[in-house]
C-alpha cells in the first residue's frame, strides 16, 4: 500500500471520478481514484486505503478462495491480501508495467495470472510477478478493452475490442511458430466504432459489446461448448451471430454487464439502461447530474445494480422492479372524458355523455350519477385528501361528491348566479375551493350542508384564452397562477391582487402551487421550480429560490420528494437527488390524467388513451436508488470556498456544470449535500465570501461565472446540516450577436465610505463595480476598462484601500479605491511571461508578500513596500523569486501562510514550501510534494482549521499541519516579533 505522509498531509476524503466496481462476498469494492472503498452488506463504508501512488484503479479481480485481489490501473498493478470477515486489507507492492492494462485474471488455481495490455499482449505471471511468457496476438492495433474467458492457460481465449470496430477472439496458448505470433481464431463485426466494453457469460452463450456508435450488441454463441476446446483455431467451428443491436444512448456507451435475465449498458449520457436479451427497452435509469457512467456492478444475492459516475457518486439499484398496468374502457358506445383517483385506490371517470362511473374489480360498472348537462363541457377535480370529487360544468353547475369507505354519493348540488362557464376550478383544502368565470374568480367555503361565497376576487386583462392552472392559500392571502406563466397574490377583502409576477414560469404557464415551511413553491411548463417569500402584511412575493430542473413540463410534486413531468406522451416520475426514476408511455399531459400515492410507498397513475382508461400502480420503494456516495458536480469544478463550522466543514462550489452546491464534510470527511442551486445560465467561474454578522453563521455569497452574469445570495448556516441560501439579486447583461460572451472570472468586495462595494473582473479587460445595499441587492457603477487582457484574479488590500489585479499578460496592477476606481492604475508588474492563474498574499506592516503562479509554470514569490500618502500611495517591487522547476505545468492554486507556501498544479502535484523574508529578500524551498488523485486541477483553499481542499475534477479534502489562510481573499494581518523570528528563522 501506499503510505501517508501523516506529518504534513493526510487524506481526510477523495472525491472523484468512480471507475471500478466489484462485489465480492456481500460487500462492494469501489475504485475511486487510487483508493480502493469497501462498503459493507448495509451500505456503510467501512475501510478506503490508496492502492496506488497516483495511477487510478480500473479493475478489481478477487481470487476463488476470496482472499487476495488483483487491482490493477493504468500502467500500476498489485496483488492486495484481503479478509473479507474483517475487511482488513493487508500490504501490498505496486509495481509498474510498461504498457496500459485493461484486463486481468487468475488462472491456474489462482497460483498465477495474466494480464491483457492495450497493444493486444498477454503476459503470464507468478505471484511474485515474474513474467513467466508473453503473447502478442496477430493483429497489432490498439484495443480499448478486453475480457479474459476460463482459468486454464490452455484453454484461454481473449475477446479484444480493436481502434478499428472489431471484436478479436484469439488464444494465447496458441502461437503460429513462422512468427511467434497468436492466431485469430474469429472477428466479429457489427459496430461503427471504437470498441469501449466487453463482458461475456459463457454459461449463457452470450457477448455483449458497446461502442462509441452509441450501441451496444449482444451475440449469441450458437456452440459455446467449442469455447474450451484448444484445437478450435479456425472460425468455421466457433458459430457466433449477433442477437440483437439496440440504440438507447445519446452518446458513447462506456460499459455493458450481462445479467441473470437481461443486460445493461451505461454510458456517456448518464443513463444506465436495461434490455432484454431479445432487445427490448426494461428501464432507463438516469442520474441527475448527468456526468457519464463509468463503472457497473451487479450483487446476485439482492438483485441489486450498482453504478459509479462522473460525479464522484456511487449508487445502488434494485435490478427487478415492481411495477403493474390494467386496461379498462366503459361500457358499450361510452366514451372517457376524465379520470380522477381517490382515497379507497378506486377510480372516477367521466364519460362523453356526462355520465359519471366508479371503478369497481377492474371495471366501470358502477354509474354514480348522470348529469345530461354535462354532455358537452365538464371539469373533474379531486380534493387534496381525496375524499371530494367535484364536476363543474358550463353553465355554473357544480356536483361534488364524497367517498366514504369506498362508497361515492352525490352531497351537493350548488349554482353558480352568474351562471357562465367554469373555466377553471381548484380545491384548496377540504372544505375550499375556488372557480374561474371569465376574469372573475370566487373563494368558496364547504360549510356542513350548504356552499357559500367567501370572498370574489379580479384577475388583471390578460390575453385571449387565458385561465388559471392552479392555487394554493396560505392564512389570508391567496395565491394564483394562470396559463401564461403569471401568478397573482391576493388578500382577503382586497378584489384586485396586491401584486402579480409576470412571466414567474416564461408563457408556458404555472402547473402547480402549494405551501411548504410557510413558503409558496411553484412550479411550471419551462422545468423551473421557484420559492416565494410572502409578506404577511402587504401580500408581495419575493422570490428566494429558483431551481431549473432537468425535466420539461412539470406538473406537481408528490409526497415531497417526486417530481412528476411529461416529455410529450411519456410520463415521468423523478427525484431532485436521483433523476429520472421511473418512465411511462401514456397520452401526454395534455389529456385527463391522474396521479396519487398511499402510505405503502406505492404511486397510482391514471391516464386515457386510444378511448381506453389506463391505471399503473409503481413501487416506489423498489425504484428509487440509494447513495452509498452522494454525487457532487458532474463536471470540474471552477471555484471553491471553505466556511469553517465548529467541528465540520461547510463547502460551496461552483463548476462548468452550472450549479452551485452546498456540503457539508463532516469530521469523519463523508460528504452530505445540502443543497444544489441552478440559477447560473453558464459555467460559475468565481465565488466571494463576506461576513455580515460577529460570527460566520450570516455571510453574503456572490456567485459570478459565463455571461456576465453575477448573483447575490443571504448564506444563513444554522447548524451544521441546516443551511438557507436565498437569492438576492441575479445581474445579467445581454450581449448583442455579434459581440463575444462576458465572462467575471474573479470577485472582491471592500468597505469604502461606509459603503460595501462589490469589484468584478472580467474577461474583456475592465472591472464592474457594484454597490452592495443593505437587502444585499446590486448597484451598478461603472465599468473600467484596463487593457485588452482578461482579468483573472482580483483582491482587495483593505489596510491600504487598494485593489489589485492580475491578467493573462503576467501583470499585476495596483489600483487605489477610496473613493473610486480611476481610469488607470497606481502601478503595474510584469510577474509572468504569460497569465496568472492564481494567487495568495500576506501584508506585515508596510510589507506586501505575494505568491502567484501562473500558465508558463512558474510560482513566483514577490515583495513589495507600500508607502501609504493618501491617493498617492506608492509601491515599490523590492525583490522576486521565481522557481520554474517545482512543477511541469500551469499553476493553478497557490495559498501562503505566515511561514509556508503551497502551490498546486494541472500535474496532480501539491507542493508545500517554505519561504522567508530577510533583508528585503524573498525565499522559497521546496519541502515537500503530495500527488492527488484529483485531476484537472482548477484550485487550492484552506481554512484555518488546518485543511486544505484541492479542486478540479473531483476535489481532495486533506489534513495539513501547517498554518494555512482561511482564503485566498484575506490578508493577514500583522505578526509580533514572534511570529516574525519565525519567519526569518532558518530552514
Amino acid at each position: 500500500m501506499v503510505d501517508q505522509e501523516k506529518s504534513l498531509f493526510t487524506s481526510v476524503h477523495l472525491h472523484t471520478n468512480v471507475t471500478c466496481i466489484e462485489v465480492i462476498a456481500n460487500h462492494v469494492f469501489a475504485g475511486i481514484g487510487r483508493c480502493l472503498n469497501i462498503f459493507d452488506a448495509d451500505n456503510h463504508l467501512v475501510k478506503k486505503q490508496n492502492v496506488f501512488k497516483s495511477d487510478v484503479i480500473f479493475g478489481i479481480k478477487p481470487n476463488s478462495e476470496l482472499n487476495k485481489l488483483i487491482v490493477y490501473g493504468q500502467k500500476s498493478i498489485t496483488l492486495v491480501p484481503v479478509c473479507c470477515d474483517s475487511l482488513e486489507l493487508g500490504k501490498s507492492e505496486e509495481h509498474s508495467l510498461t504498457d496500459w492494462i485493461l484486463c486481468a485474471r487468475w488462472i491456474d488455481d489462482d497460483t498465477k495470472f495474466v494480464t491483457v495490455s492495450m497493444h493486444n499482449e498477454v503476459i503470464l505471471w507468478t505471484q511474485d510477478f515474474r513474467s513467466q511468457t508473453s503473447v502478442i496476438c496477430e493483429v497489432k492495433c490498439l484495443v480499448y478493452s478486453a475480457y479474459i474467458c476460463f482459468k486454464r492457460w490452455k484453454e484461454l481465449l481473449i475477446l479484444s475490442g480493436t481502434v478499428f470496430n472489431e471484436i478479436l477472439l484469439w488464444r494465447p496458448s496458441s502461437v503460429n511458430l513462422q512468427n511467434g505470433l497468436s492466431t485469430v481464431v474469429k472477428t466479429l463485426k457489427k459496430h461503427n466504432g471504437v470498441i469501449f466494453c466487453i463482458d461475456v457469460d459463457v454459461d449463457k452463450g452470450l457477448i455483449c459489446t458497446t461502442s462509441d456508435d452509441r450501441s451496444a450488441v449482444l451475440w449469441k454463441l450458437r456452440n459455446p461448448e467449442t469455447l474450451t476446446d484448444e484445437t478450435v483455431i479456425h472460425s468455421q467451428r466457433l458459430q457466433i451471430t449477433a442477437e440483437c443491436q439496440v440504440y438507447g444512448h445519446t452518446s458513447r456507451v462506456f460499459k455493458c454487464l450481462i445479467l441473470p435475465t437481461a443486460f445493461a449498458t451505461a454510458g456517456e449520457d448518464s443513463f444506465v439502461i436495461l434490455w432484454t436479451f431479445r432487445g427490448d427497452l426494461i428501464r432507463k435509469l438516469s442520474s441527475h447530474q448527468g456526468g457519464p457512467v463509468w463503472a457497473l456492478g451487479y450483487h446476485s444475492g439482492t438483485d441489486c445494480l450498482y453504478s459509479g459516475r462522473a460525479d464522484g457518486g456511487l449508487q445502488r439499484f434494485t435490478y427487478k422492479c415492481a411495477a403493474e398496468e390494467i386496461v379498462m374502457q366503459l361500457p358499450a358506445t361510452e366514451q372517457p372524458r376524465h379520470v380522477a383517483i381517490l382515497d379507497s385506490r378506486s377510480m372516477l371517470c367521466m364519460s362523453e355523455s356526462g355520465t359519471l362511473y366508479q371503478e369497481g374489480e377492474c371495471k366501470f360498472q358502477l354509474i354514480l350519477g348522470k348529469h345530461r348537462d354535462l354532455q358537452k363541457y365538464s371539469l373533474l377535480r379531486v380534493s387534496p385528501c381525496r375524499k371530494l370529487a367535484a364536476l363543474a360544468g358550463y353553465e355554473g353547475q357544480i356536483y361534488i361528491y364524497r367517498s366514504i369507505n369506498a362508497e361515492v354519493r352525490l352531497i351537493h348540488q350548488y349554482f353558480l348566479k352568474s351562471k357562465l362557464r367554469i373555466l377553471a376550478f381548484h380545491w384548496l383544502d377540504c372544505r375550499r375551493f375556488v372557480v374561474l368565470q371569465q376574469t372573475t374568480v370566487t373563494l368558496h367555503f364547504i360549510h356542513q350542508e350548504t356552499i357559500r361565497v367567501a370572498d370574489i376576487f379580479e384577475l388583471p386583462a390578460g390575453p385571449k384564452g387565458r385561465f388559471t392552472t392552479c392555487a394554493c392559500a396560505r392564512n389570508k392571502h391567496l395565491i394564483i397562477g394562470d396559463s401564461v406563466g403569471h401568478i397573482y397574490s391576493f388578500i382577503l377583502g382586497n378584489r384586485l391582487p396586491v401584486d402579480v409576477i409576470r412571466n414567474a414560469h416564461s408563457h408556458l404557464g404555472v402547473t402547480q402551487l402549494y405551501v411548504s415551511h410557510n413558503k409558496v413553491i411553484s412550479l411550471g411548463k419551462n422545468g423551473f421550480i421557484k420559492d416565494y417569500a410572502i409578506d404577511e402584511l402587504t401580500g408581495q412575493l419575493e422570490c428566494t429560490r429558483s431551481h431549473q430542473t432537468n425535466f420539461g413540463w412539470l406538473t406537481a410534486i408528490e409526497r415531497g420528494d417526486y417530481i412528476l413531468s411529461f416529455s410529450g406522451n411519456t410520463f415521468r416520475v423523478s427525484d431532485v437527488q436521483s433523476g429520472v426514476l421511473l418512465e411511462a408511455r401514456c397520452g401526454g399531459g395534455h389529456r385527463s390524467w391522474d396521479c396519487a400515492s398511499d402510505d405503502r410507498g406505492n404511486l397510482l397513475f391514471s391516464f386515457i388513451k386510444q378511448k381506453m382508461i389506463h391505471k399503473m400502480t409503481f413501487d416506489l420503494n423498489s425504484y428509487k436508488p440509494s447513495n452509498l456516495i452522494q454525487g457532487c458536480h458532474s463536471r470540474a469544478i471552477n471555484c471553491m470556498k471553505l466556511v469553517a463550522c465548529d467541528d465540520s466543514l461547510l463547502m460551496l462550489s461552483g463548476g462548468e456544470d452550472t450549479m452551485l452546491r452546498i456540503m457539508a464534510i463532516p469530521a469523519d470527511g463523508s460528504v452530505r449535500v445540502l443543497d444544489c442551486l441552478k440559477v447560473h445560465l453558464s459555467s460559475i467561474r468565481a465565488l466571494h465570501l463576506h461576513q455580515l454578522g460577529r460570527d460566520y453563521k450570516d455571510q453574503l455569497l456572490v456567485s459570478a461565472g459565463g455571461r456576465a452574469q453575477i448573483i447575490s445570495w443571504h448564506l444563513q448556516i444554522w447548524s451544521e446540516t441546516r443551511v438557507t441560501c436565498t437569492e438576492r439579486y441575479n445581474f445579467y447583461e445581454a450581449s448583442s450577436h455579434d459581440e463575444g460572451e462576458t465572462r467575471i472570472m474573479d470577485l472582491s468586495t471592500a468597505h469604502i465610505d461606509n459603503h460595501l462595494v462589490l469589484f468584478a473582473g472580467c474577461s474583456t479587460g475592465c472591472v464592474k463595480v457594484f454597490e452592495i445595499l443593505d437587502d444585499l441587492t446590486l448597484l451598478y457603477q461603472k465599468a473600467v476598462v484596463h487593457s485588452n487582457y482578461s482579468i483573472t484574479k482580483l483582491t482587495c488590500i483593505t489596510q491600504y484601500q487598494l485593489l489589485a489585479s492580475m491578467a493573462t499578460d503576467g501583470a499585476l496592477s495596483f489600483w487605489h479605491i477610496s473613493e473610486a476606481v480611476p481610469s488607470e492604475p497606481l502601478q503595474s508588474y510584469a510577474l509572468h511571461q504569460s497569465g496568472i492563474n492564481s494567487f495568495s498574499c500576506s501584508v506585515q506592516k508596510n510589507e506586501l508578500v505575494v505568491l502567484t503562479g501562473g500558465d508558463d509554470n512558474c510560482v513566483t514569490l514577490s515583495l513589495f513596500l507600500i508607502r501609504p500618502l493618501g491617493r498617492s500611495t506608492t509601491i515599490c517591487k523590492v525583490h522576486q523569486f521565481q522557481n520554474k522547476s517545482i512543477h511541469c505545468a500551469q499553476i493553478t492554486g497557490a495559498l501562503l501562510s505566515k511561514r509556508y507556501a503551497i502551490t498546486s498544479s494541472i500535474d496532480q502535484r501539491i507542493v508545500l514550501s517554505k519561504w522567508t523574508c530577510l533583508h528585503n529578500q524573498v525565499r522559497m524551498i521546496q519541502t515537500f510534494t503530495y500527488n492527488t488523485a484529483v485531476t484537472d486541477l482548477h484550485g487550492l483553499e484552506g481554512t484555518f482549521g488546518q485543511r486544505l481542499c484541492a479542486y478540479g475534477d473531483g476535489f481532495e479534502i486533506l489534513d495539513v499541519n501547517v498554518p494555512m489562510p482561511q482564503s485566498t481573499d484575506d490578508v493577514l494581518d500583522d505578526v509580533d516579533a514572534k511570529d516574525n523570528q519565525h519567519r526569518q528563522a532558518p530552514l
